[in-house]
């Protein structure tokens, strides 16, 4: 049992990046994405294309297509509704879904038409504090509450 917690270990540290080991700094590039609203929430990459990147800011959804080079405004949430966490599935076209504090809302086209999916069970439950999308079955999704 331990030999085997011992191989996970390394097998862990050598997938760190040197250079962070060494206290060193990878170097970091300022990228803009032209929304006024600057503070994410939390970004996630399209596992079917990992180029592309999805970021979302309390209010907006941010997508980039080619790393982070260029951004566009996917989503506008409604006033008083704020973002938890946004993921996003491997399909094609790719199913992209927001937690926020007021219920599940997603797109399942890439990000070009969007709809809320889930208000909550009974009131005052609609806060989705995850979801994410199970490894081998692309529709199906867990989705976590309070």
């Amino acid at each position: 049992m331990c030999l085997k917690r011992y191989l996970w270990v390394l097998v862990v540290a050598s997938l760190w990046p040197v250079g962070t080991a060494r206290g060193e700094s990878a170097p970091w590039e300022l990228v803009r994405t032209g929304g006024s609203d600057a503070s994410f929430i939390d970004v996630t990459s399209d596992p079917g294309h990992p180029e592309r990147i999805v970021a979302a800011s309390p209010r907006v959804v941010y997508v980039s297509p080619d790393e982070g080079r260029t951004w566009q405004e996917s989503f506008r949430l409604p006033a008083q509704v704020s973002v938890i966490e946004v993921t996003v599935s491997g399909a094609v076209p790719a199913t992209i879904l927001l937690a926020t504090d007021q219920g599940l809302y997603g797109s399942f086209d890439d990000g070009v038409h969007w709809a809320r999916l889930f208000r909550g069970a009974s009131e005052g439950a609609a806060q989705c504090t995850t979801a994410v999308f199970h490894p081998d079955r692309e529709l199906t999704v867990f989705l976590g509450t309070l």
